[in-house]
């Protein structure tokens, strides 16, 4: 230690060279930190997400909910099981065990569950399995104009794909209704053809459901057959057979109703300025950076406002990246004018020399 000391006292260029690398790299990484409003926590939650496109709630808990409860019943580690079935999505939370020593091999046992599954619907999705994991406000954007309902949520799902296409993962759409098919069943139809509504109700639902089978088996492998019966536009019903009289007859359900695309009753709808709006929440999650995010939506806005219909806008609600921002220059600002502050006391006191070095080891004992 004492040559190295002596050697670096004796040749004053090694130590120059020293501080300057120590500032360059310091700089460099300071430049590489994640900024962000709040640190992501981790809880001892799995999240299990499951897209099935198509299907109903009552399809979703029967063929995938279930079937994962029963593979994790009776894992280590495990405390409690809570699902959420809804349309085209199965949402499964694995709370647990506060005294499980390794979270990643309870994980891991789990995946290894899931994944053992073997008879999840074809047109299901892989499950994506994962620590559940905090999230964070961004920025808010608001799409708004007059425009029909119809034409502002085709807008926001394409936005929404340009964002993720961006490299920003998590983006949320709010005050948008999802389509359904209303069918409005005349009274008078009804008494004619001596039907109720439970009749129409029952055909309506066995008209549109996609039946299981059976399955094939071979010495290698095990086909399973189902008949695809689900409709997704009014268009299909419109022929759906309703009864035959007894000359006959067909009478279908467009004979009886009103059939026709639109959106769901008793949700909320997004109003900004006295127009019709569509919210776009943009969430920071994991490694990202909240200022990063920031920066490209708005990028995106000024590339993407030009070429929207007339009309319509696509503004920023709120941008949380702001408040970060100003506390970093906060801390910068407060930091030179200390090191000015400390810089003219020490030569005031002391003498210039002295001053200049230890205004000059300071940045570098943070480097």
């Amino acid at each position: 230690m004492k040559q190295i000391i002596s050697a670096v006292a004796r040749n004053p260029v090694i130590p120059n060279l020293l501080m300057v690398t120590i500032l360059i790299s310091g700089f460099f990484y300071f430049s590489q930190l994640r900024r962000e409003a709040m640190p992501e926590i981790k809880t001892d939650i799995v999240e299990i997400k499951m897209v099935y496109p198509g299907a109903s709630a009552t399809e979703i808990e029967e063929a995938i909910v279930i079937k994962m409860e029963n593979e994790m019943n009776g894992l280590d580690g495990v405390n409690y099981i809570s699902t959420i079935s809804k349309e085209n999505a199965a949402i499964v939370y694995v709370y647990l065990k506060d005294d499980v020593p390794d979270k990643q091999i309870v994980l891991q046992d789990i995946k290894d569950r899931i994944n053992s599954i073997p008879d999840f619907p074809k047109d299901a999705e892989k499950p994506i399995i994962q620590i559940y994991k905090t999230e964070s406000n961004g920025v808010i954007l608001v799409l708004h104009g007059d425009a029909p309902e119809r034409t502002l949520r085709e807008m926001a799902f394409d936005i929404e794909n340009d964002l993720q296409t961006l490299g920003i993962s998590q983006v949320q759409l709010s005050g948008v209704r999802d389509y359904e098919i209303a069918i409005e069943v005349k009274r008078k139809m009804l008494r004619s053809y001596d039907l109720t509504m439970n009749d129409v109700a029952n055909i309506v639902a066995q008209g549109s459901i996609n039946l299981a089978s059976g399955s094939i088996k071979t010495r290698a492998e095990e086909y399973k057959i189902e008949v695809k019966g689900r409709k997704y536009h009014a268009t299909d019903y419109r022929d759906l057979l309703v009864k035959v009289r007894p000359d006959g007859t067909a009478i279908r359900l467009s004979q009886i109703a009103d059939i026709y695309e639109s959106f769901e009753e008793g949700k909320c709808l997004g109003r900004y300025k006295g127009k019709d709006a569509v919210l776009i929440t943009i969430k920071r999650t994991g490694n990202e950076d909240i200022i990063q995010i920031a920066n490209t939506v708005r990028d995106y806005i000024h590339d993407k406002q030009p070429g929207l219909p007339k009309g319509i806008d696509l503004s920023i609600f709120a941008d949380f990246s702001e408040d970060v921002t100003k506390r970093i220059n906060i801390l910068i600002t407060n930091g030179w004018q200390g090191l000015v502050l400390l810089f003219f006391v020490l030569w005031f006191f002391l003498n210039i020399k002295l001053a200049f070095w230890v205004t000059v080891g300071i940045p570098i004992s943070f480097a």
